[in-house]
């Protein structure tokens, strides 16, 4: 993940939400040190020079609710990174 310039992540919607893998991926990427740091302002990111793309997928209509994509946009900001574009 650190070495990456562009990471692109399969988003399948599963009940309003991410799989469990993609979940434990983002606990394990989440390290201090090395994803973020503690400052005396509150958390930095540390990853910010890259680009996401997130492949959005769900088997049923799209409403409103993106709670996949509000989860992982705050997920990648907190590592520093705003360039997440969602490809659905």
């Amino acid at each position: 993940f650190l070495d990456a310039d562009v990471v692109v992540v399969g988003v399948p919607v599963y009940n309003f939400t991410i799989p469990t893998a993609l979940k434990a991926w983002i606990d394990r990427i989440a390290v201090a040190g090395k994803t973020f740091r503690y400052t005396a302002e509150g958390p930095e990111g540390l990853a910010g020079d890259k680009r996401v793309l997130l492949a959005v997928t769900r088997g049923g209509l799209r409403g409103a609710d993106r709670f996949e994509e509000s989860y992982l946009r705050f997920m990648f900001g907190f590592f520093g990174i705003g360039d997440v574009e969602s490809i659905r």
